[in-house]
């Protein structure tokens, strides 16, 4: 199971700042990625990913594996706006 603090659909605003913080919980010792990109875990399964987003939508892939190579997979869409 893998759960984020981001909700499908969030729309962000920022000028210059274009990043993100892409966070949430999963399993103790699973291993994250987002957008294909290995996440900082803590040892009881939360983890946080700095993302870069574009002008326009922004796909984003969280994928989470346990040790036993169990995935889940969320896929959220945002939107940034200058």
């Amino acid at each position: 199971m893998c759960s984020s603090d981001l909700a499908d659909g969030q729309g962000f605003n920022g000028g210059d700042n274009r990043t993100i913080s892409v966070s949430g919980k999963t399993r103790e010792g699973a291993k994250v990625t987002v957008n294909g990109f290995w996440s900082v875990m803590q040892p009881d399964g939360s983890f946080s990913y700095r993302l870069g987003l574009q002008d326009g939508e922004n796909q984003i892939r969280i994928v989470a594996e346990d040790e036993a190579t169990n995935r889940t997979e969320k896929s959220l869409k945002v939107t940034f706006s200058p």
